[in-house]
């Protein structure tokens, strides 16, 4: 269930940023759109749903890297009209590390992925 809850988290604030692009272009942010909405309910009932579901660290170690990889492919394509793999020029992780990025992101994911399959 952690990882359901994390990636709807993950997509409704993907989405609310492409908002918030949208009107830090020329509109004006008088109220919370449906995504921002969805992400606090998200936040207030995923403890209460999570008690029914418990998970260990393995798990939320797992949808960590799951939502490092997912966030960053979903703000390119969605927030920012990019390709999937997109390097940008301005964030610090993207100049430093270029492309080497993404081989970062694959191996994190992989290397919680063996701490969840070995324990």
């Amino acid at each position: 269930m952690i990882y359901i809850i994390s990636l709807a988290f993950t997509l409704c604030f993907v989405c609310y940023s492409k908002w918030q692009f949208v009107q830090d272009r020329g509109g004006v942010k008088d109220k919370w759109h449906p995504y921002g909405m969805a992400m606090r309910v998200i936040a207030v009932a995923s403890p209460f749903v999570m008690s029914f579901f418990p998970a260990s660290w393995q798990d939320y170690l797992l949808a960590g890297g799951v939502n490092i990889l997912a966030w960053d492919l979903l703000i390119n394509k969605i927030a920012l009209n990019a390709r999937w793999l997109h390097v940008g020029t301005r964030a610090t992780l993207d100049v430093k590390l270029g492309k080497k990025k993404w081989w970062l992101y694959s191996f994190f994911v992989l290397i919680c992925a063996g701490i969840k399959i070995l324990t």
